[in-house]
């Protein structure tokens, strides 16, 4: 091709054409955002197909407000709909063909609407008869879905004569939307409506229709305003940012506006009605900066409606600043972070409250929305320069809104840029470079770092007591630059012991396990209690408990997997279930529940017959925490194993535990079988007082091995950590409207419960009454305990060691010091 025949400007045209249209159909504030309509074919027919279509909003922040979607695609044979549910087609078409049965809709192209809110049940479908209304998902994601169902005939009754239909079109409620050809995918998995059961369907295929502003509209349907307490100058809309109309087509604000035809009335493309206004906008956004404390400042945002044609429902609007990552408190409205992108936090949606203001009425003088935010200062980029304080971008209803030129932000008067190092910076910069040239690393320490007993005292107390008055003195700078090689290298061991003791101390006060240090004990414990034992195997009590003190386990809830040993197989179940059997093809008499080799057990929903209940079963998975609910905080349920073997010696123990609370992030350890690793205490409460009952009682009780509590009966526990370092201490008190009562002396005068304690094979002992506690309180009073001598002893036991790991730690360190 000759390409000299065409000028240098048409190419240039053409790539800026080609750039532009790109950047205006991706978005890159919800990068994956679109409609995906996902094509079911659920069952077969004797001349095509019943189908469930469901259409799912995986916009962030863009929804489909009334009067709702419609959808169109054309017939790639002669099929026609014999019927539809949850939905309906606008027009039969030509059916003059049938003489029998009449189909729904006979046209080549047919078009669907939303059901309206209302239709008999038997119309209905999940997710359906919302008129065509599908919210967000950022904003609500269990309503951000519409399905229907369909039979369709003369099409083909397998999956290889089905053919998929093509040129789909989608107004939501008016144009913008451009959907992809029909793609055939892995068949959908369905759940039963317990939740419990899977079935699939016979073919799927998906479209998936995005939103570009190019197609919606020709101009901005929204506007933004500013203003600053720091600058009395309001920056107004700019003028026709919406597009520039004839006063024939608006309405004054000052008029009559109830004897507008069509007023408050929708239109099907949502053609709006505005105020007669410089900027034509039907909404207006004003971002006024408020107010400026020390570490926070202050933003009012205002939205207003100057639309007399629509009621904006389920509004959304989203701003781009640097210091969204920092917001700390949003007023009136619901807000949530949008991550596009993992290294950036700069963008939020705003939304109304449900029944509050998710509403924004039609212009008026209820025709506008507030909201205040407060957000954090971050030092390194805050500044109320150069328009900093106002946001990037700003969309409304997922449409960007026309901004003000930069050069009219409100400015500060007279700002100057700042200096971005400051004077202390300089001098510390000095004094560090000049320390590191001249000091010597070791001889500067003062005597009570020297002192190994006083290593952990805090620093601002030593500086309050002036530890450092006497030994200012001691640091030493070289003054000759010739012996500064020499006196480095003579202080590199008094270095390296410096860099050794604060490792070692390190060491000995840092946390190195992975666990929750604000619940150092939470855990959730499976303990399978084998109750009989049967013919071929046993009946065990498998109970959960949640000792988390603040993580539940919410719906759907648990999901537990092993493997078992050999080839054990489950006969029956009560108060779960297991989600799938296996193959039990080698079973002829009685089948079992389950023959898989890792079986997947969920609990059974609440309502089921008493038949199959056990004591706390039937929750649907759900389990509050042990802090929020302890009686709640257990999940059980009894299971028949077969082909498992009969006594202690030949059952084997399952292995392979998984658990999903509901999702991913537990691991179990392996089933342990006896106490090896545990002890087991017993406490009773007496009372002997005839004229009392101890109503909220409280036992605080001191003891080592109170770090490692793994289970307490009967009582709610809390630790008591006064101080970070030390966990030796908790508080027992009675289960609310079960023991927290503890009445009168006589036969009900005693509360009793059992503590299972993990054992710290470094300390434990039961020689020396090391088992026993050592102080007890009683509604926090101090209980009188036995003299150490009367203690139960372990017989013929001698004295431990009171040599400790600390003890021979700094022994090792002063020898290491000595050394120098």
């Amino acid at each position: 091709m000759d390409f000299d025949r065409f000028p240098t400007p048409f190419f240039s045209a053409v790539v800026f054409i080609l750039i532009f249209f790109h950047a205006e159909a991706y978005d890159y504030l919800d990068p994956n955002g679109n409609i995906t309509l996902k094509w079911d074919v659920i069952s077969w027919t004797p001349d095509g197909y019943v189908a469930v279509v469901t259409m799912n909003n995986f916009q962030m922040y863009r929804h489909i407000m009334s009067p709702g979607w419609t959808l169109g695609w054309t017939w790639a044979k002669k099929e026609v709909i014999w019927s539809m549910v949850g939905a309906q087609a606008t027009e039969q078409g030509d059916c003059s063909k049938f003489r029998m049965n009449i189909p729904h809709c006979c046209k080549k192209n047919p078009t669907v609407v939303d059901m309206l809110p209302g239709v008999p049940y038997n119309q209905q479908i999940a997710n359906c008869c919302k008129g065509g209304v599908v919210s967000s998902w950022g904003q609500d994601p269990s309503a951000a879905v519409s399905s229907f169902q369909l039979s369709v005939g003369r099409s083909g009754a397998t999956n290889k004569t089905v053919r998929l239909p093509k040129n789909f079109t989608l107004l939501g409620p008016g144009l913008g939307y451009t959907c992809s050809p029909a793609k055939i995918v892995p068949p959908t998995v369905f759940l039963t409506p317990d939740g419990r059961r899977k079935t699939q369907a016979m073919m799927t295929w998906n479209v998936t229709c995005t939103y570009s502003l190019m197609l919606a509209s020709r101009n901005p349907t929204c506007c933004v305003s500013m203003s600053s307490f720091y600058n009395s100058t309001i920056t107004p809309c700019r003028t026709c940012a919406c597009g520039c109309q004839n006063n024939r087509t608006c309405v004054p604000s000052d008029s009559m506006i109830q004897s507008v035809v069509g007023l408050n009335t929708p239109t099907k493309d949502n053609i709006p009605l505005v105020q007669c206004t410089k900027h034509n906008c039907p909404i207006r956004v004003h971002w006024h900066v408020k107010l400026n404390y020390k570490e926070y400042w202050r933003v009012k945002i205002t939205i207003t409606n100057f639309n007399y044609r629509l009621n904006y429902t389920q509004w959304t609007l989203v701003a781009q600043h640097p210091n969204l990552n920092n917001i700390t408190q949003v007023f009136s409205f619901a807000y949530k972070p949008l991550l596009p992108y993992k290294s950036a936090n700069d963008s939020g949606m705003f939304y109304g409250m449900k029944f509050f203001n998710d509403i924004l009425m039609e212009a008026g003088p209820d025709g506008n929305i507030q909201t205040e935010l407060i957000l954090k200062k971050d030092k390194s980029t805050f500044t109320f320069d150069k328009g900093w304080a106002f946001p990037r971008k700003v969309y409304f209803n997922g449409d960007e809104c026309m901004m003000p030129l930069p050069e009219d932000y409100p400015y500060l008067p007279n700002s100057a840029p700042k200096t971005v190092i400051g004077l202390s910076f300089l001098i510390s910069a000095f004094l560090l470079l000049e320390l590191l040239a001249f000091w010597k690393p070791f001889s500067y320490l003062p005597n009570w770092i020297r002192a190994t007993h006083l290593i952990l005292v805090p620093f601002k107390s030593l500086v309050k007591k002036s530890y450092w008055s006497g030994d200012l003195d001691t640091m030493e700078f070289d003054k000759s630059a010739k012996d500064c090689y020499q006196s480095l290298q003579c202080s590199l061991l008094a270095e390296m012991k410096f860099v050794f003791l604060i490792a070692l101390v390190f060491m000995i006060v840092s946390h190195a396990a992975a666990y929750d240090p604000l619940d150092p004990n939470g855990n959730i414990t499976i303990k399978w209690d084998v109750m009989s034992w049967t013919a071929d195997g046993y009946v065990a009590a498998v109970t959960m408990n949640n000792f988390q003190m603040y993580r539940h386990i919410i719906s759907p809830g648990w999901t537990l997997s092993w493997s078992w040993a050999k080839k054990e197989v489950i006969w029956s179940m009560v108060g779960a279930q297991t989600t799938e059997q296996g193959d039990c093809s080698k079973f002829t008499g009685n089948i079992p529940h389950c023959c898989k080799k890792t079986p997947v057990v969920v609990d059974l929903l609440p309502g089921v017959p008493y038949n199959q209940q056990y004591s706390n079963c039937c929750k649907g998975g759900v389990m509050a925490a042990w802090g929020q609910d302890p009686t709640s905080s257990v999940s059980a349920f009894q299971v028949s194993v077969g082909l498992a073997g009969t006594s202690n010696k030949t059952v084997k123990l399952p292995k392979n535990f998984t658990l999903l609370g509901p999702g991913p992030g537990y691991t179990c350890g392996p089933a342990k079988v006896n106490y090896r690793d545990y002890w087991r205490a017993k406490v009773a409460v007496t009372n002997f007082n005839y004229r009392m009952n101890y109503t909220e009682w409280t036992l605080v009780v001191q003891h080592p091995n109170l770090n490692n509590v793994t289970q307490v009966f009967s009582f709610d526990y809390k630790p008591l950590v006064p101080y970070e370092s030390i966990n030796d201490t908790g508080m027992f008190y009675g289960m609310k409207f079960y023991n927290d009562l503890l009445m009168e002396a006589g036969p009900f005068g005693n509360v009793q419960s059992e503590v299972l304690l993990q054992k710290d094979k470094n300390t434990f002992s039961l020689k020396q009454g090391w088992a026993f506690p050592r102080k007890v309180y009683f509604n926090g009073d101090e209980c009188m305990l036995p003299p150490p001598d009367t203690y139960p002893y372990l017989p013929n036991s001698a004295n431990a060691n009171p040599t400790s790991i600390l003890a021979m730690a700094a022994s090792l360190l002063l020898v290491l010091l000595s050394m120098g």
